[in-house]
């Protein structure tokens, strides 16, 4: 089954619980986190504040709800519905410190608020469950791509960039990702969005919020997207602050993911849809070579983001702009990174290759990376790198 494929989080998360007490683990509604810790890990304590005496019962009496359930490994679900929990837990742990004793799973950042934040300070592990990657979703072992020396490798392909592109549609979320009608999956993403916004944003705005203006906020992000533009206010119209805040929900439900310019560049933050699917359901172009660019651009840029992150070097989501020149998408670990929708030959890099080399200066890198839908490598020891959409997965 889709769902019960093998996770490459899993790695990460028993190195987490091998020495915090507190393991969290976040991300998108329906991304596969319950599935990982009660079904692929084995965790058989399994409780989720979704049910409402569960809920109740962990509000009314917290310490005593996690006494009840003290023992074995246990998991709890949706933990952000009870915040009392959280000054219990750290209560729990400081008497006794347990590696991978209570794993805490959300879909929303439960560890905004101040007081919960100084709850789990110096006792949780935290990782993010992002969509699947392409090796996930087909179930090719772990990518070579494990630490940052590895960042370039020589190794044969063993993913095409057209295989990539066929899945960017679909992203990675376990249900979608496995859905060949795209009416179906359509279908899929508006219920997934009508839910996700009912519930996860609204609680995550609190009061006030307006579910018909979070939906517009959201159509009017992914008019860039055909564009060939990432989502940034300039395509908001009307309050741009109230916008802010809506946006800053959406971020905290992991439904956005903020992408600041770096500071030698110009520019404003902009944002990446949580998955690479959703961001093509929301698209209203389906075709032409902008939107190709938007959708490989959210899918490759997840893909590693993901790579980082399971592999214990978490990336800063920083992005380089010239005052007059083209956006390169990321900064990865110095080296100015930039996607595109061509498949040319190292000879013939024309203009892209001039935004690279411009970042590298003002970076002070000796290599940067182009990422186009090409499957051959060109990996010079200094200059400008060609390599394959498929050359990490």
């Amino acid at each position: 089954m889709p769902h019960q494929r093998l996770r490459f989080a899993e790695e990460r998360l028993r190195k987490l619980a091998s020495f915090w007490p507190v393991i969290g683990l976040l991300g998108l509604r329906q991304v596969g986190k319950s599935t990982l810790l009660r079904d692929r890990m084995g965790l058989g304590n399994y409780l989720t504040l979704d049910d409402d005496d569960l809920r109740s019962e962990a509000n009314a009496s917290p310490r005593t709800f996690l006494g009840s359930h003290a023992g074995s490994p246990t998991v709890i679900d949706e933990v952000q519905k009870a915040p009392a929990l959280f000054d219990a837990i750290k209560a729990n742990v400081d008497r006794k410190k347990i590696p991978g004793q209570w794993y805490l799973s959300g879909s929303v950042a439960f560890s905004q608020k101040i007081g919960i934040r100084e709850s789990l300070t110096g006792r949780i592990g935290l990782l993010h469950l992002f969509p699947m990657t392409f090796a996930e979703v087909n179930q090719l072992s772990l990518p070579y791509y494990r630490q940052e020396r590895d960042q370039f490798h020589s190794r044969a392909l063993r993913v095409r960039s057209e295989q990539i592109a066929a899945q960017m549609k679909a992203g990675g979320l376990p249900v979608p990702a496995f859905v060949r009608d795209p009416t179906v999956r359509a279908e899929y993403w508006n219920n997934w969005l009508d839910t996700t916004i009912a519930r996860d944003a609204a609680k995550a705005y609190g009061r006030g919020f307006d579910m018909e203006y979070c939906s517009a906020l959201l159509r009017m992000l992914a008019r860039a997207l055909a564009d060939g533009e990432y989502p940034s206010l300039a395509y908001v119209i009307g309050d741009k602050r109230k916008a802010k805040r809506y946006i800053e929900a959406l971020e905290r439900i992991f439904l956005l993911r903020r992408m600041t310019v770096h500071e030698l560049g110009a520019g404003n933050d902009h944002w990446l849809f949580g998955d690479s699917g959703l961001a093509f359901h929301l698209s209203p172009e389906k075709q032409g070579l902008n939107v190709s660019l938007s959708i490989a651009r959210h899918y490759l840029l997840n893909e590693i983001f993901c790579l980082n992150e399971y592999s214990g070097h978490p990336l800063p989501k920083l992005y380089y702009k010239s005052a007059r020149g083209s956006v390169i998408d990321l900064v990865w670990n110095g080296i100015p990174l930039k996607i595109i929708n061509e498949s040319i030959a190292p000879s013939r890099l024309g203009y892209h290759k001039r935004a690279v080399e411009g970042a590298m200066g003002t970076l002070g890198a000796k290599r940067g990376i182009l990422l186009a839908p090409v499957d051959q490598v060109h990996l010079p020891k200094k200059g400008v790198c060609l390599l394959p959409w498929g050359y990490w997965s």
